[in-house]
């Protein structure tokens, strides 16, 4: 696992994962390690298209600079059993003490006459976007797309694989993403 010399956030570059390589076994074990040393970590080599991550950035900034009220016109108890929506900060708890962030939880987008969300599955469901910000839904939902990738498998088929189910948005405080570990490590050095 890379290191950030400074932090000391593990970076861990998932392209043999992503591409389904028999070295995705590194990146796994890596992952786990990262999860319970740190609880968070840094990936590379996802192959997320950078324009996207950006313009992802920019409508999370512009949600995340409103108001309470504006933010919790699509608060999760709107989005019922399928549990996507905004929290705000206090909004969740960990071992029973309320957080101290503020997010939106999103999946894989189901309309309600999809069988999944007619039988009540839990998160299983339509997502909540906001209604002042166009391009949120847009970007939100290409991200997502952007999450899935073709993945070959051991017989030479290939097929749609998610890379992850749901996905959060936290108000972001600083987020910088990278193409490289080389990337990340001369960010950090200038930092």
């Amino acid at each position: 696992m890379t290191q950030d010399s400074q932090l000391d956030i593990p970076v861990i570059d998932v392209s043999a994962l992503v591409s389904g390589k028999k070295i995705a076994t590194k990146s796994r074990r890596r992952i786990g390690q990262a999860c319970r040393d740190w609880g968070f970590f840094y990936i590379v080599g996802h192959g997320v298209d950078e324009h996207l991550q950006r313009r992802l950035e920019e409508v999370s900034r512009q949600f995340f600079a409103q108001d309470l009220e504006t933010k919790l016109e699509i608060k999760m108890s709107h989005g019922g059993r399928a549990w996507r929506g905004y929290f705000p900060v206090g909004g969740e708890l960990t071992s029973g003490k309320p957080d101290l962030k503020e997010g939106i939880y999103f999946g894989a987008e189901l309309e309600d006459d999809h069988p999944l969300v007619m039988a009540g599955t839990p998160l299983h469901g339509p997502n909540l976007f906001p209604a002042d910000i166009p391009p949120f839904r847009e970007t939100v939902l290409a991200y997502m797309a952007a999450l899935t990738t073709a993945r070959p498998l051991t017989d030479g088929r290939h097929r749609s694989q998610p890379r992850l189910g749901r996905i959060l948005l936290f108000r972001p405080v600083y987020i910088r993403t990278f193409d490289t570990v080389s990337d990340l490590q001369l960010s950090s050095a200038s930092a």
